[in-house]
This record gives structure tokens, sequence and C-alpha cells, in this order.
């Protein structure tokens, strides 16, 4: 199993599906620096990595993107969460994990910056 993420600005409150997204208009954000991560898989992880990820942020990888389905997760509500994955960012043991991480807190960053409230992390 592998998950990919992306970012989007979208017209809700709340979390939610990516089926609900198909009807309403949202703005899909490019990602930034995803080719610095070594991998042909770019910001998505399999279910090793997700695992791996989590364990050197001590829970919180999953804390934020856990759950079941496609969905898109509101991110200003989650600093906290970004905040912890950004602590962790150093203390990570592979070059792998660390830019994948950096990358992934550094556009979700960019997207609360630029987008507040509506800035969202999709998971496909």
């Amino acid at each position: 199993m592998r998950k990919e993420f992306g970012f989007a600005v979208v017209p809700f409150e709340r979390d939610g599906y990516i089926h609900e997204l198909i009807s309403v208009k949202y703005l899909a954000l490019k990602t930034e620096g995803e080719k610095s991560i070594p991998s042909p898989y770019g910001l998505s992880l399999n279910t090793n990595g997700i695992r791996n990820v989590n364990c050197g942020t001590k829970g919180a990888f999953l804390e934020l993107v856990a759950g079941d389905g496609e969905r898109f997760i509101l991110l200003a509500r989650r600093q906290t969460l970004l905040d912890r994955l950004r602590v962790s960012i150093p203390k990570l043991r592979t070059g792998f994990r660390r830019k994948f991480l950096e990358v992934f807190v550094r556009n979700a960053d960019a997207a609360i910056k630029q987008y507040g409230d509506k800035a969202a992390l999709l998971i496909y």
C-alpha cells in the first residue's frame, strides 16, 4: 500500500473526502522541492515508509495522516502536529526520511501561510 500526499486550497471548514472535491472549485497547489526527495515516487510513502517516518516522529506523522480512504485534512488546525514534525526532521536516521519530511512540512507551512484556514493536505 502506498499513500501519496499533495496540498490544496479547499472551500470547506472541515476535513473531508477527496470525492467531495469533484463538485466544487478547489485549487491544487504545486509541491515545491519534490524532486529533491531521493525516490522516484516523490511525496509518497509505502507502508514501511509510513511506519518508519511515524516512528522517527514519535507518532506525530500518523496522528496527522491516519485514517481511511482518500481524503483532505485542513492544516491550520494542526499546527501543533506540524511543529512536532518539524522538530523531528534533524533526528531522522536516513536522508530519504529527512528529505521527505522536510519537503512535506515546508509545503504544509507554505500552504498555511498563503491560504490560512483553507489550506489542506490531500491524501490519496
